[in-house]
This record gives C-alpha cells, sequence and structure tokens, in this order.
C-alpha cells in the first residue's frame, strides 16, 4: 500500500481539494476585513504547496514503475502519452503552486510587519489560488487517462 502509485494518487489530494478550499477563507479575509480568516486561508495555502514536492517525487517513482512494469500492470502506448503529458502539465502547476506559496509565506510576513498592505496581498494569493485550482484539476485530467480510458478523448484511444 506504500508504493510510490498509492502515495502518490493519495497524496496530490491535498493540493487538489485544498487551494481550492483555501479560496474560501481568503475570500472572507477580503470581504470582511478579516485577520483570522486570512491567516487561516494562508496556511492552508502553505501547508498544500508543501505538500507538492512529496506528490511530485512519488509520482516520478510512480511513473518510472508503470513504464518498467514493476507497478504490476501493462500500459499501452496511449497510456505513456497521457503519462507524458501528465509530467508536463504537473510541471507548470507545480511552479505557479510554489509561487502561490511564497506569496502565502509572504502574505504571513506582511500581517506580522506592514498589514497595512495584508488585504493586497490577500486579492495576489486569492487570484493565484484560483488559477493553481485550473492549473491541478487539467493535471489530475491527464494522470487519470493514464489508467482510465474511459476518460479518454475518443480520438486518442489506442486500437
Amino acid at each position: 500500500m506504500f508504493t510510490p502509485e498509492h502515495l502518490h494518487v493519495a497524496l496530490n489530494h491535498v493540493a487538489l481539494i485544498g487551494l481550492p478550499v483555501a479560496i474560501i477563507p481568503l475570500a472572507i479575509a477580503l470581504i470582511r476585513k478579516d485577520r483570522s480568516a486570512l491567516l487561516s486561508g494562508l496556511l492552508i495555502v502553505l501547508i498544500c504547496g508543501l505538500s507538492i514536492p512529496i506528490v511530485m517525487e512519488t509520482g516520478d517513482g510512480a511513473a518510472e514503475r508503470l513504464v518498467t512494469g514493476e507497478a504490476g500492470v501493462q500500459i499501452d502506448s496511449t497510456a505513456i502519452s497521457f503519462l507524458h503529458e501528465h509530467e508536463e502539465r504537473a510541471d507548470v502547476a507545480a511552479t505557479v503552486v510554489y509561487i502561490t506559496t511564497g506569496l502565502a509565506a509572504a502574505g504571513l510576513l506582511i500581517m506580522r510587519i506592514k498589514p497595512k498592505h495584508q488585504y493586497k496581498l490577500a486579492a495576489v494569493v486569492l487570484t493565484a489560488c484560483i488559477i493553481c485550482a485550473a492549473l491541478l484539476v487539467w493535471t489530475a485530467e491527464a494522470g487519470g487517462q493514464i489508467r482510465h480510458p474511459e476518460f479518454r478523448p475518443a480520438a486518442k484511444v489506442a486500437p
């Protein structure tokens, strides 16, 4: 149960679900000028962002095991093309999540040293979270198509 495949599938949900959840307290913080909601939202973003290196590492291990057959399943050439697509999308999404995580960390500092600007940065982090959520769904779509032919567009299904 603790193979890279299992860990990757389990851990990718931390950011995939957590970052959209962070949108709620960040929006509340902006609407109500609520520091507690802002703190909650920024901490959620930080925790989710810190999960990404583990997700990427387990994803690399899972990909290697799938391609070599070590995972115990055979994948076809179409699955391999979706695997490469998933990896490329993950690189893009991870970059944006890392930037968003850095912004959230900066937001936590700004709350402490320059509280006058905290809601301006909160708006930036909120926008970045929305972009991250879209990119993570886009990445997960390609990931699901690796092992689920029923999720694949009809034009890409191998004979």
